[in-house]
C-alpha cells in the first residue's frame, strides 16, 4: 500500500503480508523480489502519492473514483503513468463538450488520455431495473429552539424522517448526516446523551479522521472495521460524518440524508 495515511488492516480478512510506505526504493525492491519469485505484485496507492510511481512500468492500472483523475493535482500523473492497460471507473463522470476538447483537456472523454468508453449505463436504466431508487427531496425547517448547533437539527430532522418512514410501513430508519466540518462531528460525539434522550432507539455513529475521536458508536471509540461491520446491520441509526462516507462506499439501508454542507455535484450524486 503506497500512501502516507494511518494503516489499519483487518487481518481476519487479509491473509497476506501487507505494509504501507511512500519509499520508492522499497517499491523497486519489491518489484525485483516478485520477479525473482515469479509472483504477481499488487500495489495500492492514493492519488496523492501517484506521482511518486512515474518511474515504474506496470502491466495494468485501475483508477477508482476516476472523476478525480481530471483534477489539476492528479491529471499529469495519471497521464504520465506508464502502464500497458489503464482502466477508469466512476459513477460521476466529468466530461467536456467535444468542441472544447484538446489533448490537454482535463475531462474523462479526452480519449488521448483516457481512451474510449468500454461500458456505460445511465441512472434512469438502473432505476428501471430496480438497482437504485430515484431520490426524493424534502424541504423542511428544523426548529432549533435557540440552539443553533448541528445536534438540534439532527434531532428534529431525524424525528421527521423516522416518523415518515415508519408511517410508510418500514421497520426502521437510517439517516446519513453530512456535517459542515470535523468540529461539527466532534460536537455530535460530545452530545450523544442529548441525542439519545430524544431518540433512544437510534444507534449513533460518528466518524472523522481524528486520532482522538476516530470512529465511534454511541460515543464509544471502536476500530474502523468494527464500525463499518456494525453500520451494515439493520436497525435505527444516525450516521454523522464530514467526508469519509461521501463516495465509493456501499452501506445498505439508508433511508435519508441530511445535508448540512454544500456538496459539489459528484459527491451529491454519489
Amino acid at each position: 500500500s503506497f500512501h502516507s495515511g494511518r494503516h489499519e488492516v483487518d487481518y481476519s480478512k487479509v491473509r497476506w503480508h501487507e505494509q504501507n510506505t511512500t519509499n520508492t526504493e522499497k517499491v523497486e525492491s519489491e518489484i525485483a523480489r516478485a520477479g525473482r519469485l515469479g509472483c504477481d505484485l499488487v500495489i495500492f496507492t492514493t492519488y496523492h502519492s501517484l506521482h511518486r510511481l512515474l518511474d515504474f512500468e506496470f502491466d495494468s492500472a485501475f483508477f477508482d473514483e476516476s472523476q478525480y483523475c481530471t483534477g489539476k493535482d492528479w491529471f499529469t500523473a495519471v497521464k504520465l503513468l506508464k502502464s500497458r492497460v489503464k482502466l477508469f471507473f466512476t459513477a460521476t463522470e466529468k466530461i467536456f463538450s467535444k468542441e472544447k476538447l484538446d489533448e490537454n483537456s482535463r475531462a474523462l472523454n479526452n480519449e488521448e488520455v483516457f481512451g474510449g468508453i468500454i461500458y456505460s449505463i445511465l441512472p434512469k436504466e438502473l432505476i428501471k431495473r430496480g438497482v437504485i431508487v430515484p431520490p426524493k427531496l424534502h424541504m423542511m425547517e428544523a426548529s432549533s429552539k435557540g440552539d443553533n448547533t448541528l445536534v438540534a437539527y439532527i434531532i428534529d430532522s431525524v424525528k421527521f424522517q423516522h416518523e415518515h418512514f415508519i408511517n410508510l410501513g418500514m421497520p426502521s430508519s437510517k439517516t446519513l448526516v453530512s456535517a459542515n466540518g470535523t468540529s461539527c462531528v466532534k460536537q455530535v460525539s460530545d452530545n450523544i446523551k442529548k441525542i439519545k434522550k430524544e431518540l433512544p432507539e437510534h444507534t449513533i455513529y460518528t466518524i472523522i479522521s481524528d486520532a482522538k475521536y476516530g470512529s465511534m458508536i454511541d460515543g464509544v471509540k471502536v476500530a474502523r472495521n468494527e464500525f463499518f461491520r456494525r453500520l451494515r446491520e439493520p436497525g435505527n441509526a444516525i450516521v454523522v460524518h464530514y467526508d469519509i462516507i461521501s463516495e465509493g462506499i456501499d452501506i445498505p439501508g439508508f433511508t435519508g440524508i441530511v445535508l448540512d454542507r454544500f456538496l459539489e455535484k459528484a459527491k451529491l450524486l454519489q
